[in-house]
């Protein structure tokens, strides 16, 4: 437990370095003239050790809060960053109609409001991630809430008396089967499947699974969509588990594991 609150120490300080970061690019922000420099901010899970998990459902709740109370923090200061490089587009685009500033300078400050955007989204998916290696971490220690797929899908009640869905399946998966899933998805449905985690992600390295061969869905296996997908996937022999239950207090945690379960690569 030592070592998972260092770990958490560490994260934590990275995320309140970026903070400051942020503010530190919108005290420097001039009204009239767009960066000519790009300055550089941590990245949350590349730069920080991120939070392991520990042993104990209460602990890994914990740990889990704690990391994602630093987030959350990011979270706000990121958005207020991209706020205030919106307002500066706008400034921007009535000098660029005046002529009194370049084509490129205009270039340039677009470049950095869709670079801001971006990493707002970033932070709101290591957010949604964190959960749902949260509930994976739990069904580890919950094997009887753990229901075969055969077993359930002919009854919906059935269904959602469990908190986790699996099908073994015959065929092996990797990540470059992902194509034909995305495929599948796009057609029933004519919009892109919801990928939440393609492959290895530094997350999953810093709590330590194995994701190299797996793909994360962002879907409620109770939905339309997530029953269209665990069948189809089923047709293919392809396994995958099902996570229905979500974070205590969150919304995020349900999703969709194409491929084996990720194995622990640290004790």
């Amino acid at each position: 437990m030592r070592k998972v609150f260092i770990n958490l120490v560490i994260a934590i300080a990275l995320v309140s370095c970026a903070m400051t970061e942020v503010s530190a690019q919108g005290k420097k922000k001039k009204a009239a003239t767009p960066r000519t420099t790009t300055e550089t901010e941590p990245r949350i899970l590349s730069e920080a050790d991120g939070a392991p998990t520990p042993n104990g459902g209460g602990e890994v709740m914990k740990a889990a809060e704690i990391y994602k109370t630093s987030l959350r923090q990011l979270l706000a200061a990121r958005e207020a960053q991209a706020a205030q490089e919106g307002e500066q587009m706008d400034k921007l685009k009535a000098l660029y109609k005046d002529g009194l500033i370049s084509k490129r300078q205009l270039g340039q400050a677009e470049l950095e409001l869709i670079e801001a955007r971006h990493k707002v989204e970033e932070v709101r998916k290591q957010l949604a991630a964190t959960d749902q290696l949260v509930v994976e971490s739990l069904a580890e220690n919950d094997a009887n809430s753990i229901a075969e797929f055969e077993t359930t899908k002919s009854s919906g009640s059935s269904l959602k008396k469990v908190a986790y869905i699996r099908y073994r399946g015959h065929a092996s998966f990797s990540v470059s089967d992902a194509g034909k899933i995305e495929k599948f998805y796009a057609a029933k449905f004519k919009r892109p499947l919801p990928v939440a985690a393609l492959g290895q992600s530094d997350l999953h390295t810093r709590w330590g699974y194995d994701h190299r061969n797996a793909l994360d869905v962002a879907l409620h296996p109770d939905t339309k969509e997530g029953l269209a997908l665990m069948n189809y996937l089923s047709s293919q022999g392809i396994p995958f588990m099902a996570f229905r239950r979500a974070v205590p207090g969150s919304a995020t945690g349900p999703h969709i594991h194409i491929g084996n379960p990720s194995q622990k690569t640290t004790k």
